[in-house]
This record gives structure tokens, sequence and C-alpha cells, in this order.
């Protein structure tokens, strides 16, 4: 079936003051009860496609709605590859999924790959409403029980990354002496070597060999080198650093 019920911008209204809600659906009931309930928002206009072919794509690149209306049965497996792809088209809509039989997996999917929000069978008219109020603002329009499992998934994740931290920075520590880790250690709190040597009880030209012996182990000339060496060496996250200056210079172009 080719796209059909394309609702124009209701005359009088700007850009500024209309919500654009695009719907991608097999047309069935749930679908005609969507469109009778947009049709009664007067600041609202929809364009729907029935099938998602190539043209509803181009429509909805056309249109760069505010708001997408997804069926379930739309997203193709794995449903975050979709949501991927529709993003890139458009980073800015906003996605409400919608449909009934939509298990906490999938609505769980859905969110983590950048949905706002979903209406499914318990939930009513009025309900569509608010949600689609509350995305247009910026909020997740998702039930207590699936942001539970984010709050479990980033406290499971900080145990995981503590451990994962704790032991690398043990692996670390044991290619040091006892001397090259009390001054590699007062070296990551900014001790200058005068410093060095008089927290450790060294001499000035003592603390300058131990730092020659630490920058000929980790393959580096000076101190700030060694000090991002110690970071990368014990960051979960592989070349922590690179990733760091990346962001940074990303920045700096802006």
């Amino acid at each position: 079936m080719t796209p059909s019920n394309i609702r124009l911008v209701p005359e009088g209204a700007t850009a500024a003051t209309t919500n654009q809600v695009f719907i991608v659906a097999r047309h069935d009931f749930s679908v005609d009860g969507i469109l009778s309930i947009l049709e009664t928002e007067e600041d609202t206009y929809t364009i729907s496609c029935m099938e998602p072919t190539d043209t509803c794509r181009q429509k909805f690149l056309d249109a760069r709605p505010d708001i997408l209306l997804l069926h379930k049965s739309i997203p193709t497996h794995p449903v975050e590859d979709y949501l991927d792809a529709v993003l890139a088209l458009n980073p800015d809509v906003r996605i409400l999924i919608f449909g009934q039989g939509m298990t906490d997996d999938f609505l769980h999917r859905c969110v983590k790959g950048g949905v706002y929000g979903y209406i499914n069978e318990r939930m009513t008219g009025e309900h569509l409403k608010k949600a689609m109020t509350a995305i247009r603002l910026g909020d997740l329009w998702v039930e207590r029980k699936i942001m539970q499992r984010f709050v479990n998934e980033q406290a499971n994740s900080s145990v995981v990354v503590g451990q994962a931290l704790e032991q690398k920075a043990s692996e670390f520590a044991s290619q040091l002496t006892r001397r090259e880790a009390q001054i590699l250690e007062k070296l990551l709190q900014g001790f200058a070597t005068k410093e060095i040597a008089e927290e450790v009880c060294l001499s000035h030209q003592g603390v300058k060999l131990h730092l020659s012996k630490l920058f000929r182990k980790f393959e580096v000339t000076n101190r700030s080198q060694l000090i991002l060496a110690a970071l990368n060496a014990v960051s979960p996250v592989p070349e922590m650093a690179g990733h760091l200056r990346e962001a940074l210079t990303r920045a700096a172009e802006v």
C-alpha cells in the first residue's frame, strides 16, 4: 500500500507552533485509533505510511518530523540497528513505539537504542497524548520496571568496571619496585622532583635515577608520557588517553 493519510499543516500554523508526527505502521485498527486521537490535537499534523517503502523513507526525510510513531512490527532485527539507521536520517526525531504484546526485553532494547517511550495495550488514548507531550519536552515515557533494568545495569557495570580497574592496577603495580611505586605515586599527585625526594627520603639524583628507570620500563621520555602510560595501563578502556585527546580535539574545533 502506498503512503496515505497525509495531513497538511493547519492554516496559520508554523513549524514553531505545530508538532509534526510521522507514523510508520502496517494498517490495522490500532493505527486508525491513533490517527483519530491525533486529529483532535489542534497543534499536531501527521503524515502516515502504511508500509516502510522507499517512498515512505523519502517522505520521512522531507518531513523532518518532531515525533516518529513506529509500530512494533516495523523494526527489523536486531532492532538496535534499525533504530540507528532511523536516527542517522533524522538525529533529532523522538521515537515512540507502539503495539500489542511487546516484551520487557524488546522494550528495554528499544529504549537502549534511542526510543523515547512506548504505548502498549495497557495504555489509553490519554496516555498517548501525555507520552507525546513528555517526549517533546525531552522526557522519557517508560514504565518503572523498564527504568529499573537500566538502574540495575548501571550498578552492575560500575561493579564490573571497578573490579577490572582494581585488577589492572594490581597488575601494573606488580611491575614496579618499592621505590618506583613510591616515586610514581608522588608523581601522580603532582609533586616536583625535590618534593618527591623529601617525601621518600632520597637524594635529588636518586629520584632522577628511578625516574629514568621508569621511563625506560614504559618506553617514554618524560613525566607527562609516564603518567599517560600509567593511566592507559590501568584503564579498562583501551587507549583511554587517546579517546580523551580525540574528544578535546573535537571540542577545540567547535
